[in-house]
């Protein structure tokens, strides 16, 4: 298996093994929120030590434990029992049948082999053995010069990272099946805050298609990183006058009409205008709800207001924030495995009251985008609100992993 589909899944892990689906946990944590709000006590952190329990007697009712582990609301509970496989040190007699099978079947080959290659040593010669090395060596040369060639020759959607962009749906103008794989990847390493590889896909887009507009609005996208709080105006702007002197306005349908729209206001002269960004990001997703990518880039743009600080959720502001939430369970509800609404879910939930209801999320997302050491990381943001620390430590060390 992969390195990659291993990292900061060791909570995901250990529920499953014993017999814990994620879905449970997704169902058990969504009831009890939905509960919180009701009541108005979703924000309450006096309630916040009852959330855990509740959430954790209902899907570990045997396992739910006074422990050492502890949060910065005072939850305590046993990680270790919770989130830790049983113990499978020592040897154990596992072999089944199908082993032992391909154990003797193995053993068999490789005499045959080791004999029969002897055999025809024996008959060859010296030299006729090293005029078969020869030929067959030539063959070999030419079969992996022509397979190096081939690999050089494909398209990106062959050869591409798994970062979820299977659950992208993105139908653009454009007419060259290639610029728009390469335009999907981009959308996925963007999503993924890869914001440098994401350039790198929309520019080969559009250096394939001239006039692929939607491919210069989103490498504008990337010179903004609103979680982290990270501009570069300047450099967006350059790509909207790039595509000013490309694009034929009045050839592109009415949803990207209002994409071209959105990254000019956003970008204008150079200089930074979130609020004009904001509200034609509002229009589209208004005018066309089923546009996943104009709600979550309004979530993510969001973030400029919800977290004035990294990690500042104590000075959110709660009407954009629950804007953010209604958005991402829209989306999450009809594609449930979209990359950018696990992703950002966990961004909105980022703290101790509320980092439970996006447990299942988290995970999830660690699975769909193996080869993003972003979604390798993200779970140890829940894992630390919920004072998990040995899984925060292992995810986070796994992560260079994937990086590596």
């Amino acid at each position: 298996m992969d390195m990659a589909s291993k990292s900061s899944n060791v909570l995901g892990n250990s529920l499953e093994k014993n017999g814990i689906p994620i879905s449970v946990i997704s169902s058990t944590s969504s009831n009890i929120e939905s509960s919180l709000i009701n009541n108005g006590q979703f924000d309450d952190p006096k309630v916040h030590t009852n959330v855990i329990q509740k959430i954790f007697s209902k899907i570990l009712p045997k396992r739910f434990t006074n422990g050492t582990s502890s949060n910065s609301y005072g939850n305590s509970f046993n990680d270790s029992e919770i989130l830790i496989a049983p113990s499978k040190d020592g040897l154990h007699k596992n072999l089944k049948e199908r082993h032992m099978i391909m154990i003797a079947l193995g053993g068999t080959i490789g005499t045959g082999l080791f004999l029969a290659s002897g055999q025809a040593l024996a008959s060859a010669g010296p030299g006729g053995s090293l005029v078969s090395y020869l030929i067959i060596s030539v063959m070999v040369y030419f079969v992996m010069t022509s397979l190096v060639l081939s690999i050089k020759e494909s398209s990106c959607y062959e050869f591409q990272p798994s970062l979820g962009q299977q659950y992208i749906q993105f139908p653009t103008s454009t007419n060259n099946s290639l610029a728009q794989e390469h335009f999907i990847l981009g959308l996925g390493y963007l999503h993924n805050f890869l914001y440098s590889l994401a350039f790198e896909q929309f520019q080969q887009a559009y250096s394939i298609d001239s006039e692929f507009a939607m491919a210069y609005v989103f490498s504008s996208l990337t010179n903004s990183e609103p979680v982290w709080l990270s501009e570069n105006p300047e450099e967006g702007w350059k790509q909207i006058k790039l595509m000013n002197s490309k694009i034929h306005f009045e050839n592109l349908t009415q949803r990207e009409q209002l994409y071209v729209i959105a990254v000019r206001k956003f970008y204008d002269q150079g200089n930074i205008h979130y609020d004009d960004y904001i509200n034609v990001l509002k229009q589209i997703y208004q005018r066309f709800p089923t546009d996943n990518e104009a709600g979550l880039f309004l979530v993510c743009i969001l973030f400029s207001k919800t977290q004035p600080e990294i990690r500042g959720y104590l000075k959110r502001n709660p009407n954009d924030r629950q804007l953010q939430i209604d958005i991402l369970k829209t989306i999450l509800k009809n594609n449930p495995n979209h990359p950018g609404a696990l992703h950002y879910s966990i961004h909105v939930y980022d703290e101790p009251q509320s980092a439970l209801f996006v447990l299942s999320n988290a995970i999830q997302y660690s699975r769909i985008a193996p080869s993003s050491p972003h979604a390798q990381h993200m779970p140890t943001h829940i894992y630390l609100r919920l004072g998990v620390y040995k899984e925060t430590l292992i995810g986070n060390l796994e992560t260079g992993e994937v990086v590596a």
